[in-house]
């Protein structure tokens, strides 16, 4: 039970950390745009609804690269491919929540300099 709580951790980071991100820092709009980019895009390209094979080369490079394509891809590898090609999808999810969570950590700092000019 703890090694299907680990592998679910990443992907379910990778998408609330930058919608935080994008709001914190862009405010009301910060919502709204992440909603568009991992919701309509991310989820329309992540190849569990149409298989990854038969989206255009386009929508398969922005697929790898956001967060619900790489967890599609990684949960499909580690489901019928026992994790052989998980590197890539666990990078993506990886540098997904640590630059939002790098950049929530500076969003104090910067209000902060912002309220002393």
């Amino acid at each position: 039970m703890a090694e299907t709580g680990r592998k679910c951790l990443l992907p379910a980071l990778s998408s609330p950390a930058p919608s935080k991100c994008l709001g914190a820092f862009l405010g009301p709009i910060g919502l709204p745009i992440t909603t568009l980019e991992l919701l309509t895009v991310g989820n329309a390209t992540s190849g569990a609804v149409i298989g990854a094979d038969l989206l255009s080369s386009g929508a398969r490079a922005v697929s790898a690269l956001l967060p619900p394509g790489a967890a599609v891809r990684g949960i499909a590898d580690l489901s019928y491919y026992n994790g052989s090609h998980l590197a890539g999808p666990v990078l993506t999810l990886a540098l997904w929540a640590i630059a939002a969570g790098f950049l929530l950590s500076l969003s104090p700092r910067l209000r902060r300099r912002a309220a002393d000019a």
